[in-house]
């Protein structure tokens, strides 16, 4: 007496397109790895049904004797996986699926490769998914392929690395000192996942050749909101190019108590610090900041506190204007601050 399921083996060998794509969804439910070399060889089947089905149940079975011969469906360039016939694309799908389920970090490669490729039929989130499901063992397969990733898919995959949590903070931090700005900033900007910790590592990008990195690990600290990397990012106001990311950065951080700002009006290389302080708008601030435009005013700072809403500074900017010999006029300065934007 033959038993099922060497019944539906027999069928999934010899049977009709529609017995053997019915075998193949009842081998993966039956559970028995005894049908895994079937299931194997079907993936070769001429039917893309039943390589579907095939896929999905090795899929369920789990077993790693699979892991080649799922890699083998997926070998070609998503791109050429028969873009017009839906049932090719979804055993190409069936099987990533299944190699995510089987957690062979071998398959990380080839499914960081569908992920990314925006030409192809294939579920991409199906990929990315996948490599999610395969685990931290995942991550040095995706860094490997940021270190040489373009700008369009680095970000893609540093965050993708973050989401592995714990094990994906040393590739990041290493990625910083990548050769490629677009691998710099992606890792810069996925970092601010890892909160307090990142802080050493992203002030040391704070001072990175490149602008857009030194503006990605200042948005990364505002976001993380630590107060240790507010001297560094105080240097950063000097710079026109940075002054935004930095006066973003110290707001988020200080916006509750701008009062460790202060003492940076006391000196012309950081007194613009001012601007953060005006658009924090913290009442104890302003005598400081009166005191600042005294000392250290210059024709920019005088229109930003007269325009910046605050009486006070207002009225110290017409001071200091006319003391100066300007004609004081509010225009609304176009790189103004406004008091308590935040």
């Amino acid at each position: 007496m033959t038993s099922f399921l060497e019944a539906q083996i027999a069928a999934l060998r010899d049977g009709t397109r529609t017995e053997r794509a019915d075998a193949a969804k009842a081998l993966g439910q039956l559970g028995d790895r005894a049908a895994v070399p079937a299931l194997i060889t079907a993936l070769g089947d001429e039917s893309w049904t039943v390589r579907e089905g095939a896929a999905t149940a090795l899929g369920v079975l789990r077993d790693p004797a699979a892991i080649d011969a799922l890699l083998a469906l997926i070998a070609v360039e998503p791109s050429q996986a028969a873009t017009d016939d839906a049932a090719a694309v979804g055993a190409c799908d069936a099987a990533v699926t299944a190699l995510g389920l089987l957690g062979d970090t071998r398959a990380v490669p080839r499914l960081v490769a569908i992920a990314l490729d925006d030409g192809t039929a294939l579920d991409r989130a199906g990929a990315e998914a996948a490599i999610v499901e395969i685990g931290p063992g995942a991550v040095a397969g995706i860094a490997t392929a940021l270190t040489r990733a373009s700008s369009g898919n680095a970000a893609m995959l540093a965050q993708l690395i973050a989401r592995f949590g714990d094990p994906g903070f040393g590739p990041l931090v290493k990625a910083l000192s990548n050769k490629s700005t677009a691998v710099r900033v992606a890792a810069a900007t996925a970092l601010d996942a890892y909160g307090a910790r990142a802080g050493k590592p992203l002030i040391v990008a704070l001072g990175d050749r490149t602008t857009a990195v030194r503006v990605a690990a200042a948005h990364s600290l505002g976001v993380i909101g630590a107060t240790g990397p507010t001297a560094a990012l105080v240097k950063l106001l000097s710079t026109r190019a940075t002054r935004n990311a930095a006066v973003n950065a110290l707001v988020a951080i200080h916006r509750d108590n701008a009062t460790p700002l202060v003492k940076y009006l006391r000196s012309r290389a950081t007194v613009m610090v001012y601007r953060p302080l005006i658009r924090i708008g913290q009442a104890n601030t302003v005598s400081a900041l009166v005191k600042a435009i005294r000392s250290f005013g210059d024709k920019t700072m005088g229109e930003t506190y007269l325009n910046c809403g605050n009486p006070t500074l207002e009225k110290a900017a017409r001071a200091w204007g006319t003391a100066h010999g300007y004609v004081v006029v509010p225009s609304g300065g176009v790189d103004g601050e406004s008091w308590g934007a935040h």
